[in-house]
């Protein structure tokens, strides 16, 4: 079973911000159903980059690394890789020397230096 990482922050921050499920819903103009299966996990995060920003906007979202912290874990909840990250071709083509990092498969010291590069860069 998928985690429901988005939606348990979506609630964290929503009740953070002292807002009920019904008043965040009215602050997005979104169905408060809708929104607590999201919370849930019985639906994904959306898709829709607007529908995003009237969450972030919703929740007074104004720091920079929070709100893309809040896209990525929507695109990340939604079996997506964030925009940025699909949109840099460079970074593409060393995904798949993260990902053998990540499930503990041996690097050379090129591999090793490429990747301590790339994790800089990001």
């Amino acid at each position: 079973m998928q985690q429901n990482i988005f939606g348990e922050r979506l609630k964290e921050l929503r009740q953070k911000k002292g807002l009920s499920l019904r008043a965040f819903s009215l602050k997005c103009g979104k169905d408060p159903g809708n929104i607590s299966r999201v919370e849930r996990g019985l639906l994904p995060p959306p898709k829709l980059p607007r529908v995003l920003e009237q969450y972030a906007d919703a929740l007074n979202l104004r720091d920079k690394k929070e709100r893309r912290e809040f896209f990525d874990l929507a695109a990340i909840g939604a079996g997506r890789l964030p925009g940025y990250v699909m949109n840099n071709q460079e970074l593409i083509g060393k995904l798949p020397l993260f990902l053998r990092t990540l499930e503990g498969q041996p690097l050379d010291q090129p591999e090793l230096d490429t990747l301590v590069k790339l994790i800089r860069g990001a």
